[in-house]
């Protein structure tokens, strides 16, 4: 797929790359049925009801339909849902880049943002992210298991997030620069509670590169234990996202200068 030749360059170019960035991926998943009750006679069963989901944000909290810098797309559990967005603040400065891929063959989510990229970004403006997951939706519940069996699911995850700082930056842009990539399991049916797992690299103007690499394996278990049929809700997959550096809006500034003037004024009185 085109999104797994993106992610793969931006991985092997993470230790050299000037920017931020990062990359989380769920790959060889498995879906392995559990009996719960073997006296139950009842054989384990499941349907695959939800939906993969992949969306993309730059600059932004929150998605709707009249905010540009957010992308969703969705398909149903068989299919694949892909996303890309990519933001240009000034000609010649890298772009802020996220994309996210959702499929059976894997969960994909990459980020990344040259630390020159600057063009007056403002508070919770510096922040880009992109989710690639499974989840339920209203009427559509993630799984549907028969009576008394579980659903075993497992992973090879590799997690990835660098920080290359600007050099030499304005005075107002002199702050950390932070990338994090994670993976998640969130349902009330998993057996032992939610899982999150996350690594973060964070450095500024006067620090070193930072450079994390996580592999490892997650197996997680979502359990029915009714007898009876029953829908699992919840979601689970791969994040990644980073911060840049950013200008405080006026009214922070205004807050900063009412600050100084209460201590300009308890100095002078300590002085009196």
């Amino acid at each position: 797929m085109k999104f797994l030749v993106i992610a793969a360059a931006a991985a092997l170019a993470a230790p050299a790359m000037a920017g931020v960035g990062s990359s989380a991926s769920l790959t060889g998943l498995r879906f392995d049925l559990v009996d719960l009750d073997a006296a139950d006679g009842v054989a384990p069963g499941i349907s695959f009801t939800g939906v993969s989901h992949a969306r993309t944000l730059i600059g932004s909290h929150y998605c709707s339909p009249a905010n540009p810098a957010c992308a969703n797309d969705f398909a149903d559990f068989q299919g694949v849902s892909s996303v890309s967005q990519q933001y240009v603040i000034d000609p010649g400065e890298p772009p802020r880049a996220v994309a996210a891929t959702a499929s059976l063959a894997g969960l994909f989510a990459s980020s990344m943002a040259g630390s020159t990229d600057t063009g007056g970004a403002r508070n919770s403006g510096n922040e880009f992210y992109a989710y690639a997951r499974f989840q339920g939706l209203p009427g559509s519940p993630l799984f549907q298991l028969t009576a008394n069996t579980g659903v075993r699911i497992t992973a090879q995850y590799t997690l990835d997030a660098w920080v290359d700082p600007w050099r030499k930056p304005p005075r107002e842009y002199k702050g950390p620069e932070t990338a994090r990539a994670g993976f998640f399991f969130d349902s009330k049916f998993i057996e032992g509670g939610p899982v999150q797992h996350e690594i973060g690299a964070i450095s500024d103007w006067l620090s070193p590169a930072d450079y994390q690499h996580e592999t490892g394996q997650i197996s997680v278990l979502l359990r029915n234990d009714k007898d009876h049929m029953a829908t699992i809700w919840g979601k689970w997959g791969a994040v990644a996202g980073g911060t840049l550096p950013s200008i405080p809006e006026p009214s922070t500034y205004a807050l900063m200068l009412a600050g100084l003037g209460v201590l300009g004024v308890a100095a002078k009185r300590r002085r009196g």
